[in-house]
């Protein structure tokens, strides 16, 4: 407010709540405070993407060097009152389940109560039993969900993201994923006659491909997804494990590796070997693919190691690490 500017406030949202918020607002940036034990701050940008790392160190220096900006009294904006987005967030939910859900039935955990309270009441309302039936577990965050079925069997979340857009592209749709997610995906989109297309967050993306990710809210939203999960399970009449079935084996192992300089050496070296997409480098091969990228603080990287079991991406890992000692 004192630096003159119009300032939207949503109330206490979870996560992904507020990037379905900055995405029907059309807002630019965002500011997401995370209290808790641990205190966070993240910044928001356009339709609920992530900024550039650029955008991050430059707030990062202005808060540095005490670089704010003030106005005189008579430049002070009300505060607009925003806490209405969650009814319009609800109504979303509903839609991800047009003909309902009766008939289903699935139990929802979750430590934030709120979300709980949320998770459950929609459910509830789509003609859901939530007295029973599988146990759907929704993340602090609310952008991610995991699924332990009645036999206990249990279901991650990447293998859920998959499976459902395994539906999508079955049913003619195209997707638009995050550079992070699974690769496997890509292989089986010609699979079912279907494209799955690659974002860059942070960076200048295909605007048409930015649009389709924009609309596709349940891939950032974790109770938009399970919605989505019951209602292809209603439609099918299959079981989360007969869904799930179609997914291929596959795992993903992810480790940080400290450096002895800065991360950005060792991702120009890496960048005239291998294919350097931006936000990272990948490498391929046959069975499984590695994707490295700088960590945002410290001298450390990460890497996310993707194969057809554990073993074989730590594996992986075990062999990128041997390199990039030599490196260092």
């Amino acid at each position: 407010l004192s630096t003159g500017k119009q300032v939207w406030d949503f109330d206490k949202l979870m996560e992904s709540q507020m990037i379905f918020a900055s995405s029907f607002c059309g807002i630019d940036l965002g500011i997401y405070i995370n209290g808790g034990e641990e205190c966070s701050v993240k910044i928001i940008g356009k339709s609920g993407f992530p900024v550039s790392r650029k955008i991050e160190r430059d707030i990062e220096k202005c808060i540095q060097r005490g670089e704010y900006t003030r106005c005189i009294w008579s430049g002070y904006h009300e505060k607009a009152n925003m806490g209405g987005i969650k009814l319009l967030y609800q109504q979303e939910l509903y839609r991800q389940a047009c003909n309902g859900l009766s008939g289903m039935e699935a139990q929802v955990t979750c430590t934030i109560k709120e979300g709980e309270r949320l998770f459950e009441d929609t459910l509830y309302k789509l003609g859901c039993d939530i007295s029973s039936g599988m146990n759907i577990k929704l993340y602090d965050c609310g952008t991610k969900i995991s699924i332990f079925d009645k036999q206990g069997k249990f279901y991650p979340y990447d293998k859920l993201l998959i499976a459902c857009c395994i539906s999508e592209l079955k049913k003619g749709n195209d997707i638009a994923l995050d550079f992070d997610a699974p690769k496997v995906i890509d292989a089986l989109a010609s699979k079912y006659q279907g494209k799955v297309y690659r974002y860059n967050n942070g960076l200048e993306n295909d605007p048409k491909v930015m649009e389709l990710a924009r609309s596709q809210y349940w891939i950032r939203d974790g109770i938009m997804l399970a919605i989505k999960l019951l209602s292809y399970l209603k439609e099918s009449g299959k079981t989360i494990s007969e869904l799930c079935e179609e997914v291929p084996d596959f795992a993903v192992v992810t480790r940080d590796f400290h450096l002895n300089e800065k991360p950005a050496n060792i991702m120009r070296i890496l960048g005239a070997k291998y294919k350097n997409y931006g936000n990272g480098i990948v490498i391929n091969f046959d069975d499984k693919c590695m994707l490295i990228r700088p960590q945002k603080q410290g001298k450390s990287i990460k890497m996310m190691a993707e194969a057809y079991n554990t073993e074989t991406a730590a594996a992986l890992c075990d062999e990128i690490e041997k390199e990039l000692s030599n490196l260092d």
